[in-house]
């Protein structure tokens, strides 16, 4: 049977499930999430569970908040418990397999993951090398041809360039008509002299 504070945190997980798709994941309530977690550590093994299947089977834009939920309760419980943390050992057996269910997520909250497990790495909150996992490969892969795509969107077209005024040609500003051409002479031994006499 579970505990009232066990309870307490699928309620509060059950609240995150009301994230609404596009709009920034509630603050409020993944502080919700990770403070039920942490009250919950008397059965700790239990609580992960209950936090790895939310991120597992909840709606591809809930996951992140699941993810943060991680983050938040494994802080807080390093910060107070120190070396009795009972929770970043926990999640981090399972924490590759767990991240990777955000493969199915929008660009913008795998974008948000990756800079969470920077973080982690940064911190060496768990010994995981998080750029092996796919998700992380895929999402930075993708985020540079997002990036590649609106630079080309972005930069003008290059511009064609004016053709150069041929000899004897003057160019008008005020005409788009192109000027006269002088009178064409053609070759032979009587260029340029008119026809010889006897034929005019």
């Amino acid at each position: 049977m579970a505990t009232a504070e066990l309870k307490t945190l699928h309620d509060e997980l059950n609240m995150l499930l009301k994230t609404v798709p596009g709009k920034a994941v509630s603050a409020s309530k993944v502080q919700a999430v990770a403070k039920a977690c942490f009250h919950a550590r008397g059965e700790y093994k239990r609580a992960v569970y209950a936090v790895e299947q939310f991120i597992k089977k909840a709606p591809a834009h809930c996951r992140l908040a699941g993810v943060y939920a991680i983050d938040a309760v494994c802080r807080r419980s390093k910060a107070q418990l120190k070396d009795k943390d009972p929770f970043v050992a926990r999640f981090g057996k399972e924490i590759g397999g767990t991240l990777q269910c955000l493969d199915a997520s929008s660009l913008e909250d795998r974008q948000r993951l990756v800079k969470v497990v920077c973080e982690w790495t940064k911190q060496k909150l768990f010994d995981v090398d998080f750029n092996s996992l796919a998700v992380i490969k895929r999402t930075r892969d993708d985020s540079r041809a997002a990036l590649e795509r609106a630079e080309q969107k972005a930069s003008p077209r290059a511009r064609s360039p004016s053709p150069e005024p041929q000899p004897h040609q003057k160019v008008s500003r005020f005409s788009s008509q192109p000027p006269p051409q002088p009178p064409q002479q053609f070759g032979g031994p009587y260029a340029g002299q008119g026809p010889p006499r006897g034929f005019s």
